[in-house]
């Protein structure tokens, strides 16, 4: 009976200790493991590319009438990526006679996505990409909880190069918070692209 007891008391022992030790091991967050939890957030919600939306306005795509941004698309009409149309009528946003629109060409196309239930009212142009994702400077801001540096590396399109107005490459530095959970690590990240 006393080995029985002696057994039973050195059993709970270890596996008190053995619980104690992995649930210290599931609250440590490495680079390497952040980084993982980040290419699955962005995955998940589409932030691979940052797209810029284009609604069908009968046989062309609508840009509005606002001068800045017509002449940006005059300098993609003018690299071969659209060709821009004048649109008579109203255009119901400003109260104006006259509004413009885009047909993109095919040197346009490997920008196109389109959206995913096939719809062809409307369009989406991407206008940069992440090229490489890095975390730094993984930091314990709380027992179950910590702060990682995110820097994201963008390759930008010729269209975000025009409508934009920024260079060949963006590079930004966003924060992530990372918190222990029963079932995992919960991660608070927002790409402002």
């Amino acid at each position: 009976m006393l080995l029985k007891k002696m057994v039973f008391v050195v059993l709970s022992a270890i596996l008190l200790f053995s619980g104690l030790t992995a649930g210290i091991r599931a609250e440590e967050l490495t680079e390497e493991e952040a980084k993982k939890l980040i290419r699955g957030v962005v995955k998940q919600e589409g932030k691979l590319e940052s797209l810029e939306r284009y609604q069908k306005y009968p046989n062309f795509y609508y840009i509005g009438s606002d001068e800045k941004t017509v002449d940006k698309y005059r300098k993609l009409e003018e690299a071969g990526y659209v060709k821009l149309k004048l649109i008579s009528g109203k255009d119901l946003a400003k109260g104006l006679n006259t509004a413009y629109a885009v047909e993109f060409t095919e040197k346009a196309t490997p920008y196109l996505v389109r959206p995913e239930n096939g719809s062809e009212d409307s369009i989406y142009i991407n206008l940069a990409k992440i090229e490489s994702l890095d975390v730094t400077g993984v930091k314990r801001t709380a027992e179950k909880e910590y702060k990682a540096e995110v820097m994201l590396g963008y390759k930008v399109t010729p269209f975000g190069e025009v409508l934009l107005g920024r260079g060949v490459k963006l590079d930004r530095k966003e924060n992530a918070s990372f918190e222990a959970q029963d079932n995992g690590w919960r991660v608070k990240f927002k790409i402002n692209f």
